[in-house]
């Protein structure tokens, strides 16, 4: 809603505004309508109306929230935020966990039989087992409505890819790893596997902007996503013995904090930069403690969040939505993130 938009706060917070239900602080109603008088906007009656009178229902298919170092935590936050704001407008959503690391890929097609089954009015989809999820999507009804987020998947059709742009953010990353290495020396790629589109987005960011750069050595490693911990202690090992002069590390995805725990085993002094992604817990601890150096936060919470409200405003509104819509590439550092977390909270407070 560009209300919304030009307010900087969620619609769930315009909404609240407009039907006078639901805190809000005072400074925010005030802004919010200070814009609706500057724009003339009038509610929607016949949609508000036509909300109340039907159930919908809206399908997450997505990795069980606590995989990944517990990094689905953060988008189902939001999930879980908008849910609570669109209920009241007869909104339910339903959740489909699934095993990011499962070998057999019968559970899967387990769970997506039933999502078939149950079919509901719309379906917000993390696509990061791209093989498998292609399949199922060529399996929904012609004009189903489906939003994608975390991830893309090329030569697909959702309503809205709602993401990070993942190669810049890779190119961000070796911006600053240059600056870091002082412009010369190795450094280290780790991917998870099994992967996906937006991390193997990062890595070639990454490797991108080191292209016809002779000072800096980019390291490619790939751990075993199902036996992480373990598998960051034999190829980190293996990378050492080879290269003792390595310089960092790039990770392109949440579990940059293993890569830490092993450098402060290790090391007495961190003589090794690391930047990854993800505000977690456990990066955050990292972090604070000057094992990470820098964090690139694709905004989780608030991806899962737009994502069922853009389902809400294609299947009930009947509005049209933004097919891409993009996070801020944020920098995060030990220096910023408190203040960082603060405004967050704040944030979530306010709407």
């Amino acid at each position: 809603m560009e209300i919304a938009r030009l307010a900087g706060v969620s619609i769930g917070t315009v909404d609240r505004v407009v039907h006078n239900r639901g805190r809000v602080s005072e400074e925010t109603k005030k802004r919010v309508q200070r814009i609706i008088e500057e724009t003339g906007y009038r509610p929607n009656i016949f949609a508000s109306r036509l909300s109340r009178s039907k159930l919908y229902r809206f399908g997450v298919l997505m990795p069980h929230p606590s995989q990944d170092s517990r990094f689905w935590q953060l988008p189902l936050r939001g999930i879980e935020k908008a849910a609570e704001e669109l209920r009241t407008h007869g909104i339910q959503v339903d959740y489909y966990f699934f095993d990011k690391y499962a070998t057999a890929k019968s559970s899967f097609d387990g769970l997506c039989r039933q999502v078939l089954g149950e079919l509901p009015d719309g379906l917000l989809v993390a696509p990061v087992i791209p093989g498998w999820t292609r399949e199922f999507i060529l399996r929904l009804p012609e004009h189903y409505p489906y939003v994608f987020f975390d991830s893309s998947l090329p030569n697909t059709f959702p309503i809205s890819n709602i993401i990070q742009d993942s190669y810049q953010s890779g190119v961000l990353s070796a911006k600053l790893s240059e600056l870091l290495a002082g412009g010369t020396g190795k450094i280290g790629i780790f991917q998870l596997s099994p992967t996906d589109f937006h991390l193997l987005e990062r890595a070639r960011g990454f490797r991108s902007y080191f292209a016809g750069k002779p000072g800096i050595t980019c390291i490619e490693n790939v751990v075993d996503g199902a036996r992480k911990t373990e598998s960051y202690q034999r190829v980190f090992s293996a990378l050492l013995k080879a290269h003792p002069d390595l310089k960092g590390v790039f990770v392109t995805n949440a579990a940059t904090f293993d890569a830490s725990e092993f450098l402060r085993r290790r090391q007495q002094q961190k003589n090794i930069f690391i930047i990854g992604y993800d505000l977690i817990p456990e990066n955050i601890r990292y972090m604070n403690e000057g094992w990470i150096d820098f964090l690139i936060n694709p905004r989780p919470e608030m991806q899962g969040y737009q994502g069922i409200f853009a389902l809400y405003r294609w299947s009930v509104l009947g509005e049209t939505v933004e097919p891409s819509v993009m996070m801020p590439i944020d920098i995060i550092t030990k220096e910023n993130l408190a203040y960082y977390l603060r405004d967050e909270k704040n944030d979530e407070n306010c709407r």
